[in-house]
């Protein structure tokens, strides 16, 4: 008796982790726009963060900037890493990023093209840092 004690916590532990990844996935869903930016170490211009946005649809994203032009391609999540990391694919080209949730924000740090995954949330070395709000 003892040993279904233990299976089953072990079951709702592992649970409790798919949800966990499946919880991040569904946060990311729908359309984003920045409220913050920031790269090499500097403030990005207003009209560029009013005109950003980003949408999330099932495993695909789409960044726009205000004048309609951008890209499309897919991304992957890691929340069990440490910072939460994920993956962006566009154009066969690979950016890694770092992200969390701030309340209703969220805060993504993403690599140049090629770039190694961010260590932290700031925008320098190549790194773009931008806080982002969901639409409602």
């Amino acid at each position: 008796m003892k040993w279904f004690a233990t299976l089953s916590l072990a079951l709702l532990v592992l649970n409790l982790s798919i949800a966990k990844d499946d919880k991040d996935e569904d946060k990311f869903q729908g359309k984003w726009n920045m409220t913050k930016g920031q790269m090499n170490g500097e403030d990005l211009p207003e009209d560029f963060v009013k005109g950003f946005s980003l949408t999330f649809t099932k495993a695909k994203f789409e960044a726009k900037l205000a004048d309609g032009s951008g890209e499309e391609g897919e991304f992957k999540l890691d929340p069990k890493s440490k910072p939460a990391s994920a993956t962006f694919t566009a154009g066969g080209e690979t950016r890694k990023a770092i992200y969390k949730f701030d309340g209703d924000s969220l805060h993504l740090c993403v690599s140049d093209k090629g770039g190694e995954t961010p260590k932290e949330f700031v925008g320098k070395d190549g790194n773009l840092f931008f806080v982002m709000k969901k639409n409602k």
